[in-house]
């Protein structure tokens, strides 16, 4: 990291190991060690709900963390059960309200498509993302990988694709319920749920407070592209109606 610092002066980094801080004493010293020769550096991660404790989300931005992504995968407990995930909806749920506490953002990965996922099934993951709104997505389906042992129970069900180089994030290898134009409208429709859902909370944040309207603010604030006069419009006449003894009624009417 030092190296990088005086070599390259980078803004950001990005550590690619799959499970970074995978034993919890290493990044719990190697924090400590980051913060106190002063090399603390934004950076992105991965790394798994269950190792998100308050000790190790307080290392990682102590060190620097401006964002981590979790395998949270699904929304279901069953369909993680029978993936051998190893974690709970609930540790997913704990550990991104901790990284929030702590100023870090979340990104999400998850999984459809696994076997047995059912309409259900892929409500719940829906669920689970309308009710964290995590700050990203990543969204792919359920890949077998040779040498595993979901591949070994796939196996006679494995189309005429066999890599991940015939296929991509959407495109299941597996037979399933769904076909792979159903995932590529579901990822969009998850995407857009999200977008939407977050535009509309940083809007009501910003109606309760006096700030300037501005289009760049609200295109920022709400993740939306286009702020036209309109919302503009609108958004001062709702924070102009809030304040106290306004005459202004719902309407934009003045009383």
């Amino acid at each position: 990291m030092q190296l990088l610092r005086d070599r390259y002066a980078p803004d950001h980094l990005w550590f690619c190991d799959d499970i970074l801080g995978l034993k919890s004493q290493w990044l719990v010293a190697w924090s400590t060690a980051v913060a106190e020769a002063g090399l603390a550096l934004p950076f992105l991660c991965q790394t798994r709900a269950d190792l998100m404790t308050d000790a190790n989300v307080r290392a990682l931005a102590r060190a620097g963390a401006q964002e981590v992504w979790l395998g949270a995968e699904s929304g279901s407990q069953r369909i993680l059960d029978a993936m051998e995930k190893g974690i709970t909806v609930e540790q997913t749920r704990a550990a991104v309200a901790r990284l929030r506490a702590n100023g870090v953002r979340a990104g999400l990965f998850l999984q459809f498509g696994y076997s047995g996922e059912g309409w259900s099934e892929v409500q719940a993951t829906r669920a689970l993302v309308r009710e964290l709104l995590p700050d990203d997505i990543g969204i792919s389906v359920s890949y077998p990988l040779p040498g595993t042992r979901y591949h070994a129970q796939m196996a006679g069900r494995l189309g005429e694709k066999r890599n991940w180089s015939e296929s991509d994030d959407l495109d299941p290898l597996v037979s399933s319920r769904h076909s792979r134009g159903f995932y590529h409208e579901l990822a969009r429709v998850v995407h857009a749920e999200l977008r939407v859902l977050r535009g509309t909370r940083a809007l009501k944040t910003l109606l309760r407070r006096p700030l300037d309207f501005d289009a760049r603010r609200v295109r920022h604030v709400a993740g939306v592209r286009h702020a036209g006069p309109w919302l503009i419009h609108r958004l001062r006449l709702e924070a102009e109606r809030r304040r106290p003894g306004s005459t202004i009624d719902r309407t934009g009417v003045t009383a």
